[in-house]
């Protein structure tokens, strides 16, 4: 039993590791190709899988992973990036931002464009030059590969999915062998950490927010493994997806910092070795993340907008874009006074002159704003402000009665370290710029399994946690089910008889891909935004547009 247990716990590692190394494959070698000056090709995904066999294999072998589990999982992950693939590739992305410029860059590094070296104009995007040039790009860099390979660019959205699995996988691990924690207890909470709010409704579009969850969640749980194991390759784990972190998101790039910096106070707290050793490892991996690899968009932004964070940072169109969605009672409050409105707030989209209003506790809400994905109030559930009141109750209890263990004073010190990262953030309100938040609510119900007589407040608490999650998604994913099937019917009808009608393909290159791929031909679209009132907007098509013929004004 004990021996099953192991191997278990193996190949538990081995999974999360070789879905994690699979994206930062991927994402390296495309990097590092790109700065050769060679635009991404199918010859990419081929040279990221074969350095991702080859950087598996390293850490497995530092880990003392088996030869079968290494065949075993690099099977499986390639399964499941197939499963996952062939999940989301029949449903249409039809988020905003998805849309208007994350599918944009994804179709334009799939057509040659080459970041490090080529800045893009205004007029070659669909509006969103701002982002384009100066954002992150890991996602946008994985999802063409496979787009490069698979031909689909709906296909190539899996990757937040694909990551959620590695998660959990990973989280069993964490849990069962580092923090000696029952089996059933940590598949629990392994996937309530895994399937959080923020990657569920970011898991049918391209949005990023998910991701950011996925790569802080490794990155800490790696640099707990190395502090506690002592281990080498849980620190190089910590590298590596803290590299990730960084490349994903502006903000998240701050992140990335941040624990960078928390990584090396605390190895140097818990003695793990040398502090000269472990300050050369992590500025070496900062110089990695942030000069070479990072040279886009961090060190081109420092040179050519004056700041490595441009535009999220100083006086930018994107500031003053993020003041226009502000809730009409945010002006005068501060960022926690701002997150706590939200977080106990109905689920809505409250822009100013609208006000965030506050929900009755244990009352009923509704959901259908959660169909948008990322909800802008509430946006970590309807029914979590309740359980979080119950679960910091249970907690403070459970930290007083225990107050003089030293595991009550690390619990409280990482929840202390997180919310840190929360609040240097001004727009902390925003669920899914803080998804990090999580981790304090997985902290405190670690914390309670623990202890005899808090396992069953634990257990409830879980159920509930379970419940909300359920609940979000469910809205989540038969409201993007239904809004794909709605385009797919309309633009399928349109074009059996294409001849017959007039297409305005609304602002966005992405909705012309999508017609383009279905066969229609991209030189008969209307390329005036059309004044004539006969035609008739194409539902979640941003602005696209069509008409019968024969209704033509004469």
């Amino acid at each position: 039993m004990l021996n099953q247990q192991l191997s278990y716990l193996k190949f538990c590692f081995a999974q999360g590791v070789s879905i994690l190394l699979f994206y930062f494959s991927l994402f390296v070698v495309s990097c590092l190709l790109l700065i050769a000056h060679i635009s991404i090709t199918p010859f990419h995904f081929f040279a990221g899988t074969l350095f991702w066999i080859v950087t598996c294999w390293y850490f497995f072998k530092q880990a003392h992973i088996s030869k079968t589990i290494f065949i075993i999982t690099s099977c499986c992950t390639l399964i499941l990036l197939g499963i996952v693939g062939y999940f989301l590739a029949p449903v249409y992305d039809t988020y905003y931002d998805s849309q208007w410029y994350h599918m944009d860059a994804i179709i334009h590094l799939a057509k040659g464009w080459n970041p490090y070296y080529e800045f893009l104009s205004n007029s070659e995007t669909t509006a969103g030059e701002l982002y384009l040039n100066h954002f992150p790009i890991a996602s946008w860099i994985v999802s063409a590969d496979i787009f490069s390979i698979a031909g689909l660019l709906e296909l190539s959205k899996c990757t937040t999915l694909f990551l959620i699995v590695g998660l959990f996988f990973y989280s069993q691990y964490f849990f069962i062998s580092t923090l000696k924690l029952p089996v059933l207890s940590s598949i629990v909470i392994s996937f309530l950490l895994s399937a959080n709010p923020i990657s569920m409704l970011s898991m049918m579009s391209f949005y990023v927010d998910g991701q950011v969850a996925v790569f802080f969640f490794f990155t800490c749980l790696s640099a707990l493994c190395y502090f506690i194991e002592k281990k080498q390759v849980f620190l190089y784990l910590a590298l590596v997806s803290n590299l990730l972190l960084a490349h994903v998101k502006i903000m998240s790039s701050v992140y990335a910092i941040i624990l960078f910096a928390v990584i090396f106070f605390c190895a140097w707290l818990f003695k793990t070795e040398k502090v000269k050793t472990i300050f050369i490892k992590i500025f070496i991996a900062g110089i990695i993340t942030y000069v070479i690899i990072g040279f886009h968009p961090f060190i081109s932004n420092w040179k050519n907008a004056g700041h490595p964070l441009y535009p999220a940072m100083g006086n930018t169109i994107l500031s003053d874009r993020m003041a226009d969605i502000y809730p009409a009672n945010f002006e005068d409050k501060n960022r926690v006074q701002r997150f706590f409105i939200s977080f106990f707030a109905k689920p809505d989209w409250a822009r100013k002159p609208v006000s965030a209003i506050p929900k009755k506790l244990f009352d009923y809400t509704s959901l259908w704003h959660y169909e948008d994905g990322s909800i802008e109030m509430a946006g970590w559930g309807s029914i979590l402000p309740e359980i979080f009141l119950m679960l910091v109750s249970v907690f403070i209890i459970a930290a007083f009665i225990y107050r003089k263990q030293k595991e009550t004073w690390y619990i409280i010190g990482f929840i202390a370290i997180i919310i840190s990262t929360i609040l240097i953030n001004k727009e902390a309100w925003l669920s899914r710029y803080v998804p990090q938040f999580w981790l304090i609510i997985m902290a405190m119900l670690y914390y309670l399994f623990q202890f005899k007589w808090f396992k069953i407040h634990a257990a409830l608490l879980s159920l509930l946690l379970f419940l909300n999650i359920t609940i979000m998604s469910h809205t989540y994913i038969k409201a993007a089910i239904e809004r794909s099937d709605t385009m797919k019917r309309l633009l399928t009808e349109i074009l059996s008889k294409q001849n017959d009608y007039d297409i305005y393909a609304g602002w966005t290159d992405s909705f012309k891909y999508r017609l383009e791929n279905l066969g229609f031909n991209r030189s008969r679209l209307i390329v005036n935004y059309p004044k004539d009132t006969n035609y008739v907007d194409i539902k979640y098509g941003m602005w696209s547009k069509y008409r019968l013929k024969t209704e033509q004004k004469k």
